[in-house]
């Protein structure tokens, strides 16, 4: 129950921390590299239990803070900041249970990529 509860947590900090950042592939945006870190650390783990959720997860992440070039992108991993967010909410997810992890990816794929 205590890992539920992290994992949660952890999403929706991920989340809580991106909801400011417009979607709009248009326009440059900030993006704050621990809440991308933290959603990039979910969705690789959704990517690892349900590999065909995968374009689910992209919209997901597009959704959130739009389209980023790769050269942004690569900046942003590349900061403290990011792997930080990364590393805390993946150190978290490994010990989620498979079973409800999975079934959550799954619910996440199958929500269209809907936040």
């Amino acid at each position: 129950m205590k890992t539920r509860a992290y994992i949660g947590l952890s999403l929706g900090f991920a989340l809580a921390l991106t909801a400011p950042v417009s979607a709009s592939a248009t326009t440059t945006t900030v993006v704050d590299p621990v809440g991308l870190g933290s959603l990039d650390a979910v969705l690789n783990h959704c990517r690892q239990l349900n590999p065909g959720g995968a374009a689910a997860y992209l919209k997901l992440k597009v959704s959130i803070f739009g389209y980023l070039s790769a050269a942004r992108r690569a900046a942003l991993e590349a900061t403290t900041q990011y792997k930080k967010g990364f590393n805390a909410v993946q150190g978290v997810l490994i010990y989620a249970p498979k079973d409800w992890a999975r079934q959550s990816c799954l619910d996440l794929a199958s929500s269209g990529g809907a936040v």
